[in-house]
């Protein structure tokens, strides 16, 4: 098997996001609910559950729960107001669970721009180590595309726009570098992967 195809493979996988069901915790970011409450072992006539608003009285919600299995059952939990909740289940034991902010956008961002120049420098070093231009490629790409959030959206408290600005034309020039540059070579190669081999 080619060997480039592999590594292609092994670095999707590794850029998918993993997605699973998430279980309540005792605190919860809101834009991560809805999320599941489970039990532990209990023996009730009725399996229902009780959610009530620490800070609102009024607020006071029962619902069914469904069994997991080995005595433990499960509900689900979809509440998005900041605060505290009160969990009563059949058997009258009780948990709570806070609602918080998660992550700010500039926190996000802050992250987003690491991730995006470690796997372009990813793409770059596997480019290196496997004599391919098609990697450096698409790290000039992602180079680009993050250059073109950063003008758009900045970075996390950065209020200097000469500073912004700069890192703007530095990131867009290093990945316009990339890929015109290892475009021409890899035009030059005769663009290897176009061919069939029949």
């Amino acid at each position: 098997m080619n060997k480039k195809l592999v590594w292609i493979i092994v670095l999707a996988l590794l850029v998918i996001p993993m997605v699973s069901a998430a279980t309540c915790t005792d605190e919860v970011a809101y834009d991560t609910l809805p999320c599941d409450v489970i039990t532990p072992v209990i023996n009730c006539t009725e399996y229902n559950a009780t959610v009530m608003n620490i800070d609102n009285a009024s607020f006071n919600y029962s619902t069914a729960m469904l069994p997991v299995g080995d005595g433990t059952y499960t509900f689900e939990f979809n509440y998005t107001e900041i605060g505290g909740y009160s969990i009563v289940i059949c058997d009258n034991s009780s948990s709570t669970i806070n609602i918080v902010y998660s992550f700010s956008i500039e926190e996000r961002n802050y992250w987003l721009y690491v991730f995006v120049l470690l796997t372009a420098l990813t793409f770059y070093l596997l480019g290196k180590y496997l004599t391919d231009d098609a990697f450096p490629i698409i790290s000039g790409m992602l180079l680009c595309v993050l250059a073109i959030h950063f003008i758009i959206n900045g970075y996390p408290n950065l209020t200097n726009e000469f500073l912004r600005n700069s890192v703007f034309f530095i990131l867009l020039g290093i990945g316009l570098y990339l890929i015109a540059n290892h475009s021409i070579k890899y035009a030059q190669g005769g663009f290897k992967w176009c061919h069939l081999n029949i």
